[in-house]
């Protein structure tokens, strides 16, 4: 029996090195599955922060140019409204000198009739 128990030996001690390796060899391939599955998901969360970052320049960024056209309109309005202002006021001077023109041909008129009675 002692041969038995002496041959035996160096076959169990074979398959549990055998074992042993295998077990290894999940152990490696788990630990690569998991850190990969780590990376992935790490990489992901840098992605998305990345992307964040970028929306919130752009929406910066947009919102920037939108304040600088409205400023920009704002100061073209009030431009125009100037000229508005000044061509209404020229408009009114040159009327009111015709005004004065009309008013003084209309008199000159009326007192042709009340001397003549003839327009």
């Amino acid at each position: 029996m002692d041969k038995d128990i002496k041959n035996n030996s160096p076959l169990a001690a074979l398959e549990k090195i055998q074992k042993t390796e295998e077990q290894a060899q999940k152990d490696i391939q788990d630990a690569h599955e998991s850190t990969s599955q780590m990376i992935i998901e790490e990489a992901q969360k840098e992605a998305e922060k990345i992307k964040e970052k970028i929306i919130t320049d752009a929406k910066k960024k947009a919102a920037g140019k939108m304040d600088s056209m409205i400023k920009q309109a704002s100061k073209e309005a009030d431009k125009i409204k100037k000229e508005a202002s000044n061509e209404a006021s020229n408009l009114r001077k040159k009327t009111a000198g015709l005004k004065k023109e009309s008013i003084k041909k209309t008199a000159e008129k009326i007192n042709r009739y009340f001397e003549n009675r003839e327009i």
